[in-house]
């Protein structure tokens, strides 16, 4: 499981792919982010998609959401160290 922001909500890898990819994903990040082209670039440049759909697109991959259940940490209680 990996938790992305960008979506909101964490995702469990089900492709049963295996091994190392390198590939490169061209993604609007949205509100968060900004453009990190110049102004004359970013007037010239065609958008790039939101994350969910430059993964549909560009890897062939499908996000699908789902509810089901979710590990969690709950620490209840935290005390500072003691010196030894």
């Amino acid at each position: 499981m990996v938790a992305v922001p960008e979506l909101q909500a964490p995702v469990i890898d089900r492709t049963d792919l295996t091994g190392l990819f390198d590939f490169e994903l061209v993604f609007d990040p949205g509100p968060r982010g900004g453009s990190t082209l110049g102004d004359d670039d970013a007037l010239t440049a065609a958008p790039a998609p939101p994350l969910r759909v430059a993964i549909e697109e560009q890897l062939g991959l499908r996000l699908r959401r789902e509810s089901g259940p979710v590990r969690v940490l709950v620490v209840e209680h935290v005390e500072p160290p003691t010196p030894n």
